[in-house]
């Protein structure tokens, strides 16, 4: 990752040597899943990496992700490959219960207030697609962002 990519076109050598590449991961993977590298848990946990969109006034990709994460100044949010990302790191938890209602609720606030202080950098988080000709108020945004990033990354971490 990182390394810059000049080409749109790809021969067969680099597709098979992308293969090559992919399969030698999940060799790697494999190998540390049998080398016990990973802590067995004794009930299934759920940890998220949530990437989210950073979006000027007319919703469109605002390269500001520094300025954000300064302004957010919470370790769980992290950059992210694209100047118009960023992401939250939330670390593994016990799944069972009300777990995910208060996994939504930890998200809801953590990205309300990660909204409002983004907008020191006249940026807005969004984790939802443009909706067009659709109006909606801040709070409501957030919610509905909240609810999509969350079920969204549940979904990911489930398949």
């Amino acid at each position: 990752m990182g390394d810059s990519i000049s080409s749109q076109r790809f021969t067969r050598q680099d597709r098979a040597r992308f293969r090559e590449q992919v399969q030698r991961g999940l060799e790697a993977l494999e190998h540390m899943l049998g080398d016990g590298w990973f802590e067995e848990a004794s009930q299934p946990q759920l940890g998220l990496e949530i990437e989210l969109n950073l979006v000027d006034g007319e919703r469109n990709p605002a390269m500001t992700n520094e300025q954000v994460l300064d302004a957010i100044a919470n370790p769980a949010f992290q950059t992210e490959l694209g100047r118009f990302n960023v992401e939250i790191n939330v670390a593994p938890r016990p799944l069972g219960g009300d777990s995910l209602t208060e996994l939504e609720k930890v998200l809801g606030s953590a990205f309300a207030a990660a909204d409002e202080r983004a907008h020191s950098a006249t940026t807005r988080i969004d984790a939802a697609k443009p909706r067009s000709g659709l109006a909606r108020s801040s709070r409501a945004a957030t919610r509905a962002t909240t609810r999509k990033a969350t079920a969204s990354a549940m979904r990911e971490a489930m398949i």
